[in-house]
């Protein structure tokens, strides 16, 4: 197995933080607007989408939660509750309901999202629990 270069390590850690920091952002924003917010997560890219009338919403205009693509050769994938979700990429089809969901409330579905190099084994968590605590780690699995 080969190791990272710096700079492979430096835009995967990137990468994680931003997702980190955006899903916070939007758990608060959630909360301030008293909305239910939604991460849909593809397996190269992900945005976030909001309940409006019933019906979830892509929010493609506003910045940080449009749709963000991975730099080459990140993957993402996640659980919720502890079961492995199946990724698909969905460009072009009708928006689903996301999976993991930031409530207005505060809470959250328990959820642990992995960011990973392709081939590489170290790879960053954003774990999420059902009180909303978020908590961000850097792990690596055999």
């Amino acid at each position: 197995m080969f190791s990272l270069s710096p700079n492979e390590n430096r835009v995967l850690k990137n990468e994680a933080q931003r997702l980190f920091q955006v899903i916070k952002l939007a758990q608060d924003e959630a909360i301030i607007q008293d909305v239910e917010m939604g991460l849909t997560i593809q397996p190269t890219q992900y945005f976030f989408s909001q309940l409006e009338k019933n019906k979830w919403v892509q929010l493609l205009e506003d910045k940080p939660f449009g749709v963000h693509k991975l730099s080459e050769g990140i993957k993402l994938s996640y659980a919720i509750d502890g079961d492995a979700v199946t990724l698909h990429d969905e460009e072009g089809s009708e928006l689903s309901s996301p999976k993991i969901l930031l409530l207005s409330s505060g809470e959250t579905i328990p959820f642990t999202i992995s960011i990973k190099l392709l081939g590489q084994t170290m790879m960053y968590q954003i774990t999420g629990q059902e009180d909303g605590l978020l908590s961000f780690e850097n792990s690596t699995k055999p």
